[in-house]
């Protein structure tokens, strides 16, 4: 995957950047069909291929959202509690 991220490189080198990172929420990691259970974790098997994949296209880091528990009246990562994790973000495929 040289001649794509190559171009990639480029313009980071260009722009005075060595980094590129992907910013993403837990829940928007995709699942394999064996572990999906309807919100995605940086933990699982799809997360891992996902990574791999951004890696091969020049990303050299990974930005988590919020990861803070969430009440049932305001589901927004961002009103979260600080410094507490969500179990929702459990893998089960890789847990098992």
């Amino acid at each position: 995957m040289d001649e794509v991220t190559a171009p990639i490189r480029e313009g980071l080198a260009i722009l005075g950047n060595q980094r590129l990172v992907l910013a993403i929420h837990d829940a928007s990691f995709p699942s394999t069909s064996s572990e999906d259970i309807g919100q995605g974790s940086p933990y699982g098997w799809g997360a891992r291929q996902l990574l791999s994949f951004v890696a091969r296209l020049g990303f050299n880091g990974v930005q988590l959202g919020p990861q803070g528990a969430t009440t049932l009246f305001d589901p927004s990562p961002y009103g979260s509690a600080l410094l507490s994790k969500t179990p929702c973000s459990i893998a089960l495929g890789t847990l098992s």
